[in-house]
């Protein structure tokens, strides 16, 4: 730095130093801040994938049954056509 003396140069480092190390504390408090918020963000997206499993487990459930009853409807119209056929028949 061209034209201060050693001790203003000194002097300048002494008023400017604590300024930036308080700016950089401020700054790893910001990033602890933001990197917990994103911590909490990722648990509660844990959270919310385990829900969706569940539904989607559930969702799987059901359209097992519906397809089973479905099963049972196609059987049971089958049974009924083929009593109307042999009904038909013997008249």
């Amino acid at each position: 730095m061209a034209g201060f003396t050693k001790e203003q140069k000194q002097e300048l480092v002494d008023i400017v130093k604590p300024m930036i190390d308080e700016l950089a504390l401020q700054m790893g408090k910001g990033f602890n801040e933001v990197t917990e918020r994103f911590a909490r963000m990722d648990d509660r997206f844990d959270r919310i994938e385990i829900r969706l499993d569940r539904v989607e487990g559930r969702l799987d459930s059901l359209e097992y049954k519906f397809d089973l009853m479905d099963q049972r409807v196609t059987k049971t119209e089958a049974a009924v056509i083929h009593h109307r056929l042999v009904a038909q028949a013997k008249a």
